[in-house]
């Protein structure tokens, strides 16, 4: 599966398309937490077969494989891998306990196998090392291994991944966000025609009892894993109403849960689409939001915002396909790796479902991955006007690949480029009106009256910017400095956003300077 994401730490986001990616291994349905070597090398030999073939550059497999040992001292600081020479020795506590030949060539089913080895020969005289479970070792190993790639490849043990994959694709569960108490679980919010909300749990009530079990002294984890499970199984529920009363019953049966990440709204004469991330549902949502706003509102609207300020990306078709939903022709986004799959060029489908109304993107410093490629693509096709502040700047795409321990490795294997040919990745969008933060009212004035008399600072960058392929940091720092990154949803974007749509003469003039560095490429 590709995708691409943020992370909630600005160090690291990621972008993944749908196509779930297995591995020639065999799965474990239920994989042992005993460390054994046919285990460990079964998942090692995975990861590095598939590292290898797949990573965006040709990876150093003797440099991965000893970054990955050096992980080892989380769990014992005195074991050392010390390469010597064609050989590496191992220590533990400063005796050497084996001497081991290195693979003379990249070979990563041999570099597997000498980590493998390593980890053997250190478990022999090292007592933590020999107590720890196999899911802490491959762990250590594969998070210091893949610091050597980059900043957005990580690996994620089997809890994270289930987690991880329920988010992107949707799990059986309840339909309820849920924050564990210490004797009790608050209901946060219920999604809509979830089997919580058809049941009539609501918001605040408080949940004490699972299938007969009282839920006191339970972990969120704990909690959250009782609650999903297949499609069409049931549950039992006891809880507490907020608002008083006696403790009531259900039996809930799992449905098919996908997060929500679309929220809509009409707010004077703009239709306001917000998008929290990009999971399977987000495009099918979008493309029923804008359907019901013009059936429902139809000339009463000026146009559309789309809001993905804040939104730290996700799923890199569900990106495409919303870019889509408002575009009629021209290319998306296109990817370029060293895997031949890795290349690839998305385009508009024909179909503009806003029919060609004027439309805003909102855009600050945490809009990333996805978020850019729709904001990228919509602004290089003189579709919308882009209102904020720098977007993160994260343009490589992710794939994710299932161990055999059912754990998963994301792993970066392409990187995007804008219609206009530009690099995502260090530069993201640069809004064509740039916000400032202030009191709302007063620096939407300012932001608009600089619109009118032709003076904005992003417009003139907007053409440097999409022929920056080869800059440096330097020059990249210039560039992103013409309206820095800023956190936040300002309430100046929107009252800019609403000023810009109610004027079309200064919707036209915001669009005006997209279209010679268009024509060019």
């Amino acid at each position: 599966m590709y995708m691409f994401w943020r992370s909630s730490s600005r160090a690291a986001a990621l972008l993944l398309l749908p196509l779930l990616l297995t591995a020639c291994a065999r799965f474990l349905s239920s994989p042992p937490y005993e460390y054994s070597v046919g285990y460990a090398n079964d998942v090692f030999e995975s990861g590095f077969e598939f590292i290898n073939h797949r990573y965006v550059e040709r990876p150093d497999m003797r440099g991965f494989a000893l970054a990955g040992l050096d992980g080892l001292r989380e769990i014992d600081p005195a074991i050392e891998a010390r390469p010597n020479g064609l050989d590496i020795d191992v220590l533990v506590g400063g005796r050497t306990v084996a001497t081991l030949t290195t693979p003379q060539d990249g070979d990563p089913s041999e570099w597997a196998r000498l980590v493998t080895d390593v980890v053997e020969a250190a478990r022999s005289a090292s007592p933590s090392l020999n107590q720890a479970e196999a899911e802490e070792i491959f762990e250590v190993v594969y998070d210091h291994a893949l610091r050597k790639l980059d900043e957005f490849s990580r690996y994620a043990g089997l809890d994270d991944a289930i987690d991880a994959r329920a988010m992107r694709e949707g799990f059986g569960g309840i339909g309820v966000t849920i924050r564990m108490e210490k004797d009790f679980a608050t209901i946060i919010s219920v999604v809509p025609g979830g089997p919580a909300d058809e049941a009539g749990i609501m918001a605040d009530d408080r949940l004490t009892v699972v299938n007969s079990s009282r839920i006191a002294g339970w972990s969120q984890r704990d909690l959250v894993r009782q609650l999903r499970g297949q499609l069409n199984t049931r549950v039992r529920l006891t809880l507490d109403r907020a608002a008083g009363g006696p403790p009531y019953s259900v039996i809930l049966q799992r449905k098919r849960i996908v997060p929500p990440t679309v929220e809509a709204r009409v707010e004077g004469r703009a239709a306001i689409i917000r998008v929290s991330s990009f999971n399977q549902s987000t495009a099918a949502k979008v493309r029923g939001e804008v359907t019901r706003i013009q059936a429902e509102h139809g000339s009463t609207i000026d146009g559309f915002v789309l809001d993905l300020r804040g939104n730290p990306g996700g799923l890199l078709d569900q990106a495409v396909e919303v870019a889509d939903v408002f575009l009629r022709d021209g290319d998306i986004v296109k990817t370029r790796g060293r895997h031949p799959h890795s290349r690839q060029e998305y385009g508009a489908s024909g179909l503009d479902y806003a029919y060609g109304r004027p439309m805003i993107v909102l855009i600050n410093g945490d809009s990333a991955s996805a978020s850019e490629v729709v904001a990228a693509a919509l602004q290089d096709l003189g579709r919308a006007v882009v209102i904020g502040s720098n977007s993160y700047g994260k343009g490589t795409v992710q794939t994710v690949y299932r161990l055999p321990n059912n754990g998963e490795l994301t792993l970066t294997w392409s990187r995007l480029h804008a219609p206009t040919g530009y690099r995502l990745h260090d530069l993201g969008v640069l809004p064509n009106v740039c916000t400032r933060d202030g009191e709302a009212t007063a620096a939407a004035n300012r932001v608009v009256n600089e619109l009118r008399d032709g003076s904005t600072e992003t417009q003139e960058v907007l053409t440097d910017w999409r022929e920056a392929e080869a800059a440096g940091e330097e020059d990249l720092a210039i560039l992103r400095g013409a309206c820095p990154s800023a956190a936040g949803n300002p309430e100046t974007d929107l009252e800019v956003a609403q000023a810009i749509l109610a004027d079309l003469s200064l919707y036209r003039q915001s669009l005006e300077p997209l279209a010679p560095s268009v024509a060019r490429r």
